[in-house]
């Protein structure tokens, strides 16, 4: 090409700039790009052939060469694509000794990012003026394909990791889904401290709120297997102020994304993001991913605190947070299976329609505020007996004992049943009392106290989670005796069926309880006579 020198430049820039306009309009992939950008380049540097190694739009990475000494361009290309280095010029021999040739090679770097290689190959260059004319036209050249090679890197790395932040979220166990996010993010990024704090936005913020910490991708520490009351006190405090983590960030800017969306209000955020990098800023494709991340972060943040609080009304916290860190527990777990030695309590707030109906004058706020809080009491005192939490009907709860793991023995399960009942039965009648009660059923010709009638049992049942309601429950006949036995238990007693009283009955003392047979009865849907005893307190 004659002309001088700032003429070609212009020249070149202009043709290539043109030619990669057109290969964008028709959505070419790389492959196709260069094959149409490599021979004009040749043609108006004068080079007699071209070659570029980068990654594809599937992130291989593979060279894509034109013209001559196609066989031999991978052994002038650079192993290390991270490596980068200015652009220079080598002599090598093409086939013979006498057949010397000219190698330009020019890394192609964008935003401080090596995305590729570009050699030119020309006949031997001796003159020092032409070697850097020659430096200086093949440097338009990759110029112009710098963008155009780091814009198609780019594409498919965010695509690639869109993707990978999908499948590891998509992990039944958020911990090691996110785990696995932020290391992949912490590499590609440079994130050398990432705090991930959340929350059920149905709950006030404090009373179930989670983070996990994490230096250089590495987990360091998370609020259920390893909290830290440092950042706890951060959290508390407000992670906004600065000077409250100064403990846990190094000097430097804290960049800060709420977990949220556009079309979500502020008391729908899910959570809080706070990041620093090592580089001097986030990069925009860095924060375009941490955008991508929030966005997939709030919905599974609010599938992950739906599963919890269906499984916090069954089942105890410390369950719930074994459970949710099991692989496959839902299949494993929740799913109906047979248990020969379920135990069982029905446990119900003695004439509570009389209690309800004549005491407290049928009026629903006195109802509620009788019902509710002792519903929630009785779950809490099954759960801190090993206890899961069955059917609720009305004022009559079921729990079960040793589910959901089952790895307690049978006794175990009978006497954690025991000492239920009889907590559910002191909490009732304190309860009573809290509420002044006492009055008003004894005016209907009721016990002065509230009181609670309970049944213990064991046997065969299938148990396990009805997803029509979100129910644990377990069924069979063994069940419906169970509540024959309480609907015959009365004011203030806790029977029994022989079955589970012989099972425990050389260790009831150290409940402070004994046992005094009952006498047998018959009951619905029972083939024979009902023996149990009553659970009376030494």
């Amino acid at each position: 090409m004659s002309g001088n020198i700032s003429e070609i430049q212009v020249t070149i820039f202009e043709e290539i700039d043109e030619l990669i306009e057109g290969c964008r309009k028709d959505s070419l992939s790389l492959k196709e790009a260069l094959e149409r950008i490599l021979p004009k380049a040749c043609e108006l540097t004068g080079a007699i052939g071209a070659a570029v190694k980068a990654h594809d739009e599937k992130l291989e990475l593979k060279v894509f060469p034109y013209g001559e000494w196609k066989e031999s361009w991978e052994k002038c290309m650079p192993d290390d694509m991270n490596c980068r280095t200015d652009q220079r010029i080598t002599n090598t021999m093409h086939k013979k000794p006498t057949d010397v040739r000219s190698l330009v090679i020019c890394p192609l770097d964008c935003v401080d990012i090596v995305v590729g290689t570009l050699v030119f190959v020309f006949p031997t260059l001796h003159k020092s003026e032409k070697i850097e004319e020659t430096k200086t036209i093949t440097k338009t050249v990759s110029e112009q394909l710098d963008n155009y090679v780091h814009a198609i890197f780019m594409t498919a790395k965010k695509q690639w990791l869109k993707t990978e932040i999908a499948n590891f979220l998509n992990n039944r166990i958020f911990g090691e889904g996110a785990d696995k996010t932020i290391t992949l993010l912490s590499k590609e990024f440079g994130l050398n401290r990432f705090l991930l704090v959340y929350w059920d936005p149905d709950v006030d913020i404090g009373r179930n709120l989670l983070y996990r910490f994490y230096v250089d991708g590495e987990l360091i520490n998370d609020s259920t297997e390893n909290p830290s009351d440092i950042i706890q006190s951060i959290i508390e405090l407000g992670i906004h102020n600065r000077e409250n983590t100064n403990e846990i960030f190094e000097d430097g800017e804290i960049i800060i994304f709420p977990i949220t969306t556009a079309m979500s209000r502020e008391k729908d955020r899910a959570g809080d993001i706070l990041l620093q990098t090592s580089a001097p800023r986030l990069s925009p494709e860095a924060h375009d991913i941490i955008e991508h991340l929030i966005q997939f972060l709030f919905q599974r943040l609010i599938d992950l605190n739906r599963e919890r609080r269906i499984l916090s009304g069954i089942f105890s916290p410390k369950d719930t947070a074994r459970l949710m860190r099991e692989t496959g527990y839902w299949n494993n777990r929740l799913s109906p299976r047979r248990e020969e030695n379920t135990v069982s309590l029905f446990t119900d707030i003695c004439s509570s329609t009389a209690v309800s109906e004549k005491a407290l004058g049928e009026d629903p706020e006195k109802i509620w505020g009788l019902l509710d809080p002792w519903l929630l009491s009785a779950r809490d005192i099954i759960f801190k007996h090993q206890g899961t939490l069955g059917d609720i009907s009305a004022d009559r709860v079921l729990g079960l004992f040793g589910f959901p793991f089952l790895e307690s023995s049978v006794e175990e399960r009978i006497i954690n049943a025991i000492r239920t009942a009889l907590e559910i039965a002191d909490f009732t009648k304190s309860f009573g009392e809290r509420l002044n009660i006492g009055p008003d059923l004894k005016r209907v010709g009721l016990p002065k106290f509230l009181q609670v009638s309970s049944g213990i049992n064991i046997g065969p049942a299938a148990a396990g989670l009805l997803n029509a309601n979100n129910t644990y429950t377990a069924l069979s006949s063994d069940m419906n005796l169970t509540a024959r036995i309480q609907d015959k238990a009365g004011h203030g007693q806790i029977l029994i069926s022989k079955r589970a009283a012989e099972i425990v009955r050389d260790n009831i003392e150290e409940i402070g309880v004994s046992f005094v047979e009952f006498e047998p009865f018959e009951a619905k849907n029972v083939h024979g006579l009902v023996h149990c005893y009553s659970v009376e307190r030494i």
